[in-house]
């Protein structure tokens, strides 16, 4: 009697452990799939803006075929083209001119 006692605590607990883990792990595959998401929708906001990117590129290049890059963006001082409005890469030129003292 005593050892169907004791094998209905053993197997009560496996239950319980085996609840515990199952819960976990559909924890887990719902963490997985919400950072799934998340990645997918930022490699198609990237792919897009690289899109958008190239095509801007490609229309400015028919424009102007024998444009020179801008200094900004030969020196590398962290101005992406493309990105700034005339008026806002202007003013950021101001800006850059009275930090380097000119």
């Amino acid at each position: 009697m005593f050892r169907f006692i004791q094998s209905e605590k053993r197997l009560s607990t496996a239950e319980k452990t085996l609840e515990r883990l199952d819960k976990t792990v559909r924890d887990l595959q719902l963490d997985w799939e919400e950072m799934y998401d998340k990645f997918r929708r930022l490699y198609a906001r990237i792919s897009k803006r690289v899109e958008r990117e190239e095509a801007l590129r490609e229309t400015e290049g028919e424009t102007q075929p024998d444009a020179t890059p801008e200094p900004s963006a030969i020196q590398g001082n962290g101005s992406h083209p493309g990105f700034l409005t005339p008026n806002q890469k202007k003013i950021q030129q101001q800006i850059l001119r009275r930090r380097s003292g000119q």
